[in-house]
C-alpha cells in the first residue's frame, strides 16, 4: 500500500479540489456582486487549469496502468467536457444583478456534478493509481503537473478536441498562452 502521508501528484490534485470548493463557498457567501465576479473568475481559471493538467497527464496514465483504464479515461473526459461547457457559459456571460439567480443555479448544478466527479477520483481513481504507479512515477507526474499548471489554458475550451496523448499538445499550449495573454491584458489577477 502506498504511503498516503507523502505529498505526491494526487495530493496536489486533491488540494486543487479543495481550493475550487473554497472559491465556490466564498462566491456563495458573498453578497457583493464585484466580489462574486472576482471569485467566479478565479474559480473558472483554477478549474480550467486543473482540468487541463488532468486531461494531459493523469487520464492518459489510466489507460496504461488501471484495469478498465481506457473506459475510465473516456468517462473522465466526458465528465470534463460537460463541465467545460457549463464553465464556458459562466466565463462568457457577464454576471449582473439581473442574472445572478441564473448564475447561482448554473453554478450550483456545476458544483453538484463536480462534487460527484471529485469524490469518484478521490475515493476510487487516485488510490488505484497510487497503488499502480511507483514512487518515482508519482514524483515525475507531480513535477509534470506543477510545470504544466503554468502552460495549460486558464479558460474553458469545450470545442477543442480531447486528445489522448500524454503531455501537452500544441493546441493546448497555444490556448494556454493566449488565455494568459488575455488575462494579463484584462488585468485578471494571478491569484
Amino acid at each position: 500500500m502506498a504511503d498516503l502521508n507523502i505529498r505526491d501528484c494526487f495530493s496536489l490534485l486533491i488540494e486543487d479540489h479543495r481550493a475550487v470548493e473554497e472559491l465556490y463557498e466564498r462566491y456563495s457567501e458573498s453578497d457583493d456582486l464585484e466580489s462574486k465576479k472576482q471569485y467566479l473568475r478565479v474559480f473558472i481559471r483554477d478549474l480550467s487549469i486543473h482540468s487541463g493538467i488532468e486531461e494531459a497527464y493523469v487520464y492518459p496514465l489510466m489507460d496504461k496502468n488501471l484495469k478498465h483504464g481506457g473506459s475510465l479515461h473516456q468517462f473522465s473526459l466526458d465528465q470534463h467536457q460537460h463541465l467545460k461547457e457549463d464553465l464556458k457559459y459562466l466565463d462568457t456571460t457577464e454576471l449582473t444583478e439581473d442574472n445572478v439567480t441564473d448564475f447561482n443555479q448554473r453554478l450550483f448544478g456545476l458544483i453538484a456534478d463536480l462534487k460527484h466527479h471529485t469524490d469518484h477520483e478521490e475515493k476510487d481513481v487516485f488510490p488505484a493509481m497510487r497503488d499502480a504507479l511507483s514512487m518515482e512515477q508519482r514524483a515525475d507526474l507531480l513535477s509534470q503537473l506543477e510545470k504544466a499548471k503554468s502552460m495549460v489554458p486558464t479558460h474553458p475550451h469545450p470545442h477543442t478536441p480531447n486528445v489522448s496523448l500524454t503531455g501537452l499538445n500544441i493546441i493546448t499550449t497555444i490556448q494556454g498562452y493566449i488565455d494568459r495573454s488575455l488575462d494579463l491584458y484584462k488585468g485578471v489577477d494571478k491569484k
